[in-house]
């Protein structure tokens, strides 16, 4: 029996010593081979389950590429650390990955095997790829006066040129944590071409919740990777998000968690990707100003829409619906917490003291597509009031509303371009439903009302006679 696991014993150091090759130098070197469609594996006979590798192993892999190409990268490993270090000499860690895809571009990078006091199981492979021709690039331009981010949902592998009047601010909503492996492919470049410094990976984006900023006009965006990723890569002019220290986002089509805002070191910016439909937020809690903008957010404020004192009481004016693709929201000092959701429901029923905003769907930005209809129904017979900030009324453009009882219309009121409403006058009406009505066909920047409700003093049949007889008359 000692015999036979002692023989067991020996096959398996002789196994070990033939599958785990010798890095007596401390660093092994992959350059390309010269038929570049063979993927290089390590070890050499490593296919689909990665060799054992023993304690107190310790091995640098250099992978050079060069100009034009980039490597592609599937890494397994368990049980030990594993430092990825790209061309920026920028590190990421790993000690579980399971043929995950990393790249390096031009000139390479590195892997950093430690084994440690105990075993683990490692190897890779590697495929050198050329870049597509840099003349089938998607192009496209950012302004100062857009206050709605240029989205680009990521689809092919055709690199992507950014071009802005002053600089390009680049951002980034995440995706599905098992794709996130997948935004270690997109390359951000600091310029109009492969060959431009590189600023980072979609993932370091993500992590580091921040922006990368092009020195110049011009930023280029290589996608190396999967492009079934979906992530949605975001392009501002800086003009608009100059000053952030901090940047998050997320895509609230279903349930929206909740999520905290940190601006304890400086201007902090959450954004939300509303899925071109609505975006309600239910509660917020902490100290400092929140203020929400329609869109992105501008210096001059164009499409500022609410500001919070966060400590205040709010619940009056919550939950708040905001319409359009994005709302961000901004704090330049304190922090916050929000509770968030999409559901239609919350835009429905309204308690007799609420206050809060309607907003056309991209207020502040010159838009075709502003069109809004908002219902809100009160307990029972209450008394509305209204004022418009701001609106844009072009020739066949209109903004209605209209107040209802049991059906029956009680108020209407109707602006369009010959009929502009006084800006910053409160009107009042007495009905148990409250619609409001945006109608836009050509080019504009929206409307912005502020509403509130209040339980009706006023007997409602009598109410509702009056009303009625002088819409008729009118």
């Amino acid at each position: 029996m000692l015999k036979l696991l002692f023989l067991v014993f020996i096959s398996w150091v002789q196994l070990i010593g033939a599958v785990v090759p010798d890095c007596k130098s401390g660093t092994i070197i992959f350059d390309p081979p010269l038929d570049r469609s063979t993927v290089t594996w390590y070890p050499r006979n490593f296919t689909n389950n990665a060799p054992l590798y023993p304690n107190n192993y310790n091995c640098t892999y250099q992978i050079n590429v060069p100009q034009g190409w980039f490597a592609e990268i599937q890494l397994t490993v368990s049980s030990t650390t594993v430092q990825v270090i790209d061309q920026m000499g920028r590190v990421e860690t790993t000690s579980s990955s399971n043929s995950e895809f990393f790249y390096f571009i031009a000139n390479g990078g590195k892997l950093k095997l430690s084994t440690g006091v105990t075993s683990a199981n490692f190897g890779f492979s590697v495929l050198w790829k050329q870049y597509d021709n840099p003349t089938y690039a998607h192009k496209y331009h950012v302004s100062k006066s857009e206050a709605v981010p240029f989205s680009y949902d990521l689809y092919g592998n055709k690199p992507i040129v950014v071009e802005a009047e002053t600089r390009v601010s680049a951002t980034i909503l995440p995706v599905n944590r098992y794709k996130t492996q997948y935004l270690r492919g997109i390359i951000y470049l600091d310029g109009p071409n492969f060959t431009s410094p590189c600023l980072g990976t979609g993932l370091q984006l993500l992590n580091g919740n921040t922006q990368f900023v092009s020195k110049g006009n011009f930023l280029t965006v290589l996608i190396l990777g999967n492009s079934g990723s979906n992530p949605l890569l975001l392009f501002n002019d800086f003009y608009n998000m100059n000053g952030i220290k901090r940047f998050e986002a997320i895509q609230c089509d279903a349930i929206c968690s909740e999520m905290k805002i940190d601006a304890s070191k400086g201007r902090s910016v959450f954004q939300v990707d509303n899925g071109k439909s609505q975006y309600i937020l239910q509660k917020m809690t902490g100290f400092g100003k929140l203020d929400v903008y329609a869109g992105n957010l501008t210096p001059e404020k164009r499409n500022l829409i609410a500001s919070y004192d966060l400590t205040a009481d709010n619940h009056l004016s919550l939950p708040q619906v905001f319409k359009g693709w994005f709302t961000t929201f901004v704090m330049e000092s304190g922090n916050c917490t929000i509770s968030q959701t999409n559901s239609d429901a919350y835009s429905l029923n309204i308690d007799y003291g609420r206050k809060g905003i309607i907003t056309s769907a991209e207020y502040g930005t010159s838009w075709k597509i502003q069109d809004v209809v908002t219902k809100m129904y009160a307990p029972g017979n209450a008394k509305f009031q209204y004022s418009v900030k701001s609106v844009d009324l072009k020739t066949w453009d209109s903004l209605e509303v209209v107040g209802r009882n049991d059906q029956q219309v009680t108020f209407r009121q109707k602006y369009n371009s010959t009929n502009y409403p006084r800006l910053n006058q409160n009107v009042q009406f007495y009905a148990s439903e409250m619609d409001v009505i945006f109608d836009s066909i050509s080019l504009n920047t929206g409307f912005l009302m502020q509403y509130s409700v209040e339980k009706s003093a006023v007997c409602q049949s009598f109410w509702t006679i009056f009303v009625a007889v002088l819409v008729f008359l009118v």
